[in-house]
């Protein structure tokens, strides 16, 4: 168990990175966002981001109370474009409600997972062997 003057002494170490403030009775407010949001290309993505998805795609989303869609169409490449940037709304949305219900009481919260993406992608079961002009080796 740490002393008193060991946890102040970390606290304040703490206040000289700009992550806490030290208040009045030893009472300590964060100063960093209630919700953390990983970089797309940081560390922690870079290690654990393919294994996170496959975890969380895997998972039964009925049975927790979640949705999951999957559909294969053919678009123009500026549909795909217009789609990518609704995609990128959506996320950006999803965050920003994710940081006004950062306020509520944690028992109030949850955390949700939502993946989004889109991708060139061949049906290989239901085109047969047939690759188009142009395109990759069908997906399995």
């Amino acid at each position: 168990m740490l002393s008193r003057a060991e946890v102040l002494r970390h606290v304040l170490q703490l206040e000289k990175l700009g992550l806490v403030d030290l208040l009045p009775h030893d009472k300590v407010r964060l100063r960093i966002p209630k919700s953390v949001r990983l970089r797309q290309d940081g560390p922690i993505s870079r290690a654990h981001g393919k294994s996170v998805v496959t975890t969380f795609i895997s998972a039964d989303f009925e049975q927790s109370g979640g949705l999951f869609r999957f559909e294969v169409r053919e678009l123009s490449k500026a549909s795909t474009a217009l789609l990518a940037r609704r995609l990128e709304r959506l996320a950006a949305e999803f965050n920003e409600i994710a940081e006004l219900d950062s306020y509520l009481p944690s028992g109030e919260r949850e955390t949700i997972g939502m993946a989004l993406g889109i991708r060139p992608y061949v049906v290989s079961w239901a085109m047969g062997l047939r690759v188009r002009q142009g395109a990759s080796a069908p997906d399995k």
